[in-house]
């Protein structure tokens, strides 16, 4: 049993590939505010292994647009959840509590963003804060993050939205690479227009020697931005730091 973000596929086919063929993967998603409410079992990674399953029993979800309406089949928007194990409040925060049940006392959010499909599998695009709009395009960092770890010379990878005079933001991607691997900008970003749209892409990269995690452990983007916003006036520059 794993949780906290799918697994990749490489990852998933070497653990199969390790254990025997008995063995069976359970992946949970859930918060503290609501406990486990989605999950994928064993079949359901045969399946859709890239989502993070269906919903759990007993808990409904919805996927909400921003204006307030359900999303279609496919649309992205945030996952919204009624279930018996949804906490009552913050402590001592009506002003958070009040966001949390902006669609109604039985309705939590869990500022994630992800799609359904026609099969009930829900899917992540990353956390709501982290899309970032480039030229009028919604951009979601963790589908970017993907397409860099798999790039042979990555170990990991975050991509933050930064300020851009053409385009209101763009991309800049923090980067740890494997041992002993060398890799410049242009080729990193020269790999991602192999495998995205061009507003994709990100515009900067910064190189780093690990990339600062909490207890989960999951990346904490604004210990990084810092220094990417030092690499954005080097770039301006002409020049490209490393750390």
């Amino acid at each position: 049993m794993y949780a906290a973000e799918p697994i990749r596929l490489a990852t998933l086919e070497r653990m199969r590939r390790s254990f025997p063929p008995y063995v069976q993967f359970l992946q949970n998603y859930g918060q503290t505010e609501m406990g486990t409410i989605i999950y994928l079992d064993h079949e359901g990674h045969n399946i859709r292994p890239e989502s993070f399953g269906k919903p759990n029993i007993f808990c409904d979800v919805q996927i909400m647009k921003d204006n307030g309406e359900q999303a279609r089949l496919g649309e992205i928007g945030e996952i919204v959840v009624r279930c018996p194990s949804l906490m009552l409040a913050y402590y001592k925060n009506p002003k958070a509590t009040k966001e949390f049940f902006r669609y109604g006392s039985d309705w939590g959010c869990t500022g994630d963003l992800g799609f359904m499909d026609e099969e009930s599998f829900i899917t992540l695009s990353g956390r709501k804060r982290d899309m970032y709009i480039s030229g009028g395009e919604n951009v979601y960092p963790m589908e970017i993050e993907g397409v860099l770890r798999q790039h042979p010379a990555v170990l990991e990878a975050a991509v933050l939205g930064v300020p851009d005079k053409k385009w209101g933001e763009v991309g800049a991607a923090a980067i740890v690479l494997k041992p002993g691997a060398q890799v410049t900008k242009e080729e990193i970003i020269e790999y991602c227009q192999t495998q995205l749209a061009k507003f994709k892409c990100p515009k900067h990269v910064k190189f780093f020697h690990f990339l600062p995690k909490n207890a989960v452990p999951k990346v904490v983007k604004g210990e990084i931005y810092p220094d990417v916003a030092n690499l954005i006036k080097s770039d301006r520059n002409g020049a490209y730091l490393t750390k």
